[in-house]
């Protein structure tokens, strides 16, 4: 009886264990996946530029939206 008890006490252990190591996976993965899109510009962001071209300035607004809306790049110049 006491080495039932033990086995079922190192199985649920066992699980435990899985468990929390495949929570702290998932976790991980998570963080990695989310830094990754801020990091490639993946969510919406707006970059301003200024560029110097044949002395006349140019305003070069792009704008980049999240791949799950499908929206591609705008890109807005503007001379001046």
């Amino acid at each position: 009886m006491t080495s039932v008890l033990l086995g079922m006490n190192l199985r649920l252990n066992f699980s435990l264990s899985l468990l929390i190591v495949f929570d702290f996976v998932f976790i991980l993965h998570e963080f990695i996946c989310a830094s990754k899109a801020c990091f490639f510009g993946l969510v919406r962001q707006e970059i301003a530029l200024v560029l110097y071209q044949n002395r006349s300035i140019q305003f070069v607004t792009a704008t980049r939206k999240d791949h799950k809306n499908n929206v591609q790049n705008s890109f807005v110049v503007s001379n001046y």
